[in-house]
């Protein structure tokens, strides 16, 4: 996987939005885009901090929770990755099926 994420310090907190090129295997000549910014919402949540939450769009179904881990940990720490169909400040849910439907755990 290519890794071209600009490495900001916490002195240089800009606004950016970056577009990276990644590849599911070396051997392929595909490329894919992913498109990153910093993850701003109004509802401040403590799992997902400001200034440490990114906001990942163009995320392509190969593309698990470990790669993406791989492909940000040159950028520093990755505590979670959260997958969500569209922008929210909530904690992810489990994924629920439309034919089968989810039971809450016994207590």
């Amino acid at each position: 996987m290519m890794n071209q994420i600009p490495k900001h310090g916490k002195s240089e907190r800009k606004k950016v939005n970056v577009a990276v090129p990644i590849k599911y295997n070396a051997d392929t000549s595909a490329i894919h885009w992913l498109f990153i910014k910093e993850h701003s919402v109004q509802d401040k949540t403590a799992e997902k901090p400001a200034h440490r939450t990114l906001f990942i769009i163009n995320v392509p179904p190969y593309c698990s929770e470990e790669c993406l881990r791989h492909m940000l940990s040159p950028c520093g720490n990755v505590t979670a990755v959260e997958f969500h169909q569209t922008p929210t400040s909530r904690v992810s849910l489990p994924e629920q099926s439309a034919f089968f439907p989810t039971q809450l755990p016994i207590r």
